[in-house]
């Protein structure tokens, strides 16, 4: 009952982080202040690989879970950088995408943490 409970919270997380991802990436970027770049890929990312996560992983087979969330978290950074490439008021960088990468693997590790520690409570 529980994993089925996590899967639709992982879902439901998934959709949101990828309209803020979405969002964060594709739209102009603020002139000035805010957080900086490298911290708001990281955390961005850091959502979305947790979540998917939650999504696709389940106690019986972890490693199948963290494998599609992991391809999905760093093919969403490529496609993220490479989007940028026509757009005026973005500029794609290797930088951005390694700091998604980056976030997308701390949340992958967060995520598959709560699964294991809710498999062990069942």
């Amino acid at each position: 009952m529980k994993q089925r409970w996590l899967h639709r919270a992982g879902i439901v997380a998934l959709a949101g982080s990828l309209a803020l991802i979405a969002y964060a990436t594709l739209t102009p970027s603020p002139s000035s202040g805010g957080t900086p770049d490298w911290l708001a890929h990281t955390l961005l990312f850091a959502a979305f690989g947790g979540s998917a996560t939650l999504a696709f992983t389940s106690a019986e087979r972890p490693a199948r879970g963290v494998l599609i969330a992991l391809v999905l978290a760093v093919g969403l950074g490529a496609a993220t950088e490479l989007a940028q490439v026509p757009l005026a008021t973005r500029s794609p960088s290797l930088a951005d995408w390694l700091a998604d990468t980056v976030g997308a693997a701390g949340g992958v590790l967060m995520g598959l943490a709560i699964v294991k520690a809710l498999a062990r409570r069942d």
